[in-house]
């Protein structure tokens, strides 16, 4: 496993869930290490039509991406899209 903390972004998209993973270098850029993707269940029109079908996608994509960058995953940033979104 690395040593530093990884930075993990989610979307989850009508079509695909998926899982990015990246670390920070000593440059300050950030290399990409990792990569999950599934094909979206739960999800219709960008939004979340069936609760436990969307987690299990999301547990798939988080867990590909694990172990393509031999990281623990923690914590991500999720990426929150669609025409219900206010701020």
């Amino acid at each position: 496993m690395r040593d530093s903390s990884p930075i993990v972004a989610l979307e989850i998209g009508t079509s695909k869930v998926r899982a990015l993973v990246a670390q920070s270098r000593d440059d300050d850029h950030l290399m990409v290490i990792g990569l999950g993707e599934c094909q979206a269940r739960g999800v219709r029109k960008s939004e979340i039509s069936d609760f436990e079908n969307a987690l299990s996608s999301v547990r798939i994509a988080l867990q590909t991406a694990e172990e393509n960058a031999d990281v623990n995953i923690r914590s991500v940033y999720m990426l929150v899209s669609g025409g219900h979104i206010q701020a």
